[in-house]
């Protein structure tokens, strides 16, 4: 069963996008974080910080969304470098196999040095796909490809004033 938390929908969101994740409006989500964030009343980053360590301990997708609130709502991303760490080792464990256009400038040194190697890209310019089960394969997006152009309806267009009709092939 797939655990529904604020945080973990969240980087389903961001990794995943509105369409894959389910999720129209993911900045809701964190809004109570942010609001602790960017009000001048209250705890602010430090309980952010702490709050997103406590998330990104709990599962892949909430290091990952922990990691996106981080990298994306932070003053200082780097007083939660380990929220960050924990985030993109999870990306490593998802096994997305075209991680290397989808993944931050910023954050590639640092994935590049916690996994030993750069981040994979296996050619397929697209949404994110995954080698595992945490989100569709490249084989998902070529099978709902071809059942679409499989599915059209071919249609002759009318011939404009003057332009005699050709042959049509298949006919």
């Amino acid at each position: 069963m797939l655990r529904r938390t604020p945080i973990a929908d969240f980087g389903r969101f961001e990794v995943l996008g509105t369409e894959r994740s389910g999720v129209t409006d993911g900045y809701r989500l964190v809004e109570p974080l942010t609001t602790l964030l960017f009000s001048y009343e209250g705890p602010g980053e430090p309980a952010v910080v702490e709050e997103l360590r406590r998330h990104a301990s709990k599962g892949a997708w909430e290091a990952v969304g922990a990691w996106k609130v981080a990298r994306n709502c932070l003053r200082d991303p780097d007083a939660a470098s380990d929220v960050i760490d924990a985030g993109l080792l999870a990306l490593a464990g998802m096994r997305m196999t075209n991680l290397a256009i989808h993944l931050a400038p910023i954050d590639e040194p640092r994935f590049v040095e916690l996994t030993g190697g750069p981040p994979p890209n296996d050619g397929f310019f697209g949404p994110p796909v995954f080698d595992s089960s945490y989100g569709p394969s490249r084989q998902y997006y070529f099978d709902h490809a071809l059942s679409t152009a499989a599915s059209r309806v071919v249609q002759r267009l009318p011939s404009s004033p003057g332009v005699e009709p050709g042959p049509v092939e298949g006919q």
